[in-house]
């Protein structure tokens, strides 16, 4: 949208350009030492929905084009990249869902270096109160009996309930799987919520906390995207819009998060010194 209002241009070329961009941003990772586990991508956000009814039309398409062309492209085959999606999937339309679970099922074997988490009707506060409230149904499940896990904090306790968090410290799966993916309610009662679960027993993925986010457009805000992951990210900011982050956008940004994390790991390193 950005990129059409500051050269014109017709709707959704930018949205195809910017699915190009992820497309070459996953074979660029490829070629940095750096060590890159994660990518994750702010396709579609919960508060995108208070956009123009065309706008959306117009994104849920394109959502559920690309997904699967993004599971065939060569970023992905070379990167041999798992491919997860994020976020209220119960929200979208039902060829957004089918998309999503296509580009899930083709990736769903690959064993490569990175992990791609696609955030569709997502939202940081929306993940957060979603945790909370499984955190909460799970107190009051007969299968889990309210038993917490031994030595675990209530913040981990919440943390490993984000979208696919560390589920092996958890004594206990949550039922329904399915029915965030296919947008149905779950049979057993709700307390409250009716938000659905993921796929997460068949796509099986760990979100790590994030270690650097891009904020592209010059824009200086995060608009609610990971913000339960950013205990210790290098946040960097760029002029170029999404579509036209390129090469150099990407290495120089790469550099940015180097140089920021040399300082940081000094300055822990002074403290420890001081505190010891």
């Amino acid at each position: 949208r950005r990129k059409r209002r500051r050269e014109g241009g017709r709707k959704g070329g930018g949205h195809e350009r910017g699915a190009e961009t992820l497309r070459n941003v996953l074979e660029w990772s490829l070629e940095t030492s750096t060590h890159i586990e994660t990518i994750s991508v702010y396709a579609f956000s919960i508060d995108n929905f208070k956009r123009h009814e065309g706008e959306i039309d117009l994104l849920m398409r394109l959502c559920a084009q690309e997904l699967p062309n993004l599971a065939r492209s060569e970023g992905v085959k070379k990167a041999k990249a798992k491919i997860v999606v994020s976020g209220r999937l119960d929200l979208v339309p039902k060829e957004v869902r089918e998309a999503c679970i296509e580009a899930m099922e083709k990736t769903k074997e690959n064993a490569g270096k990175v992990v791609l988490n696609v955030c569709l009707a997502y939202s940081g506060a929306e993940e957060f109160g979603r945790a909370v409230w499984r955190d909460v149904e799970e107190e009051h499940n007969e299968k889990s009996g309210g038993v917490k896990t031994k030595g675990e904090s209530d913040e981990e306790r919440i943390k490993r309930r984000f979208y696919y968090g560390d589920r092996e410290k958890s004594n206990n799966t949550c039922a329904s799987r399915d029915s965030r993916i296919a947008g149905r309610r779950r049979n057993r009662r709700s307390r409250g919520r009716e938000n659905g679960d993921e796929k997460e027993e068949e796509f099986e993925a760990l979100i790590p906390n994030v270690d650097l986010i891009v904020r592209t457009s010059g824009t200086k805000r995060l608009s609610d995207f990971m913000t339960t992951r950013l205990e210790n990210a290098v946040i960097v900011f760029v002029d170029a819009l999404w579509p036209d982050f390129g090469v150099f956008d990407f290495f120089s940004v790469i550099w940015r998060y180097r140089k920021a994390s040399s300082i940081l790991r000094e300055n822990m390193k002074k403290r420890e010194m001081k505190e010891g």
